[in-house]
């Protein structure tokens, strides 16, 4: 049985949950996820253009959705609940 959790908030509903479900086995899979900024696309295609090297996109996180808190802190609170 797989169940979606939001990481962050917490080993206690993690904790819940795995006791409520009964959990023998806990896969650890978080990953923050960044998304575009869609001006810096436009700065990107200008550079090539102008034939200038170096130009990459920038990306950004959605709040409570950085790599520190989803990735770090999440995969502890799953540590912790188990």
């Amino acid at each position: 049985c797989v169940h979606e959790v939001d990481v962050t908030k917490g080993p206690a509903p993690l904790a819940a949950l795995f006791r409520e479900q009964q959990v023998d086995a806990l896969l650890i899979a978080t990953s923050a996820v960044p998304k575009i900024k869609k001006l810096s696309i436009l700065k990107v295609m200008l550079a090539k253009l102008l034939r200038r090297q170096g130009a990459r996109p920038a990306f950004r996180f959605a709040p409570g959705g950085t790599p520190e808190e989803v990735d770090w802190i999440g995969a502890k609170n799953q540590i912790d609940a188990a």
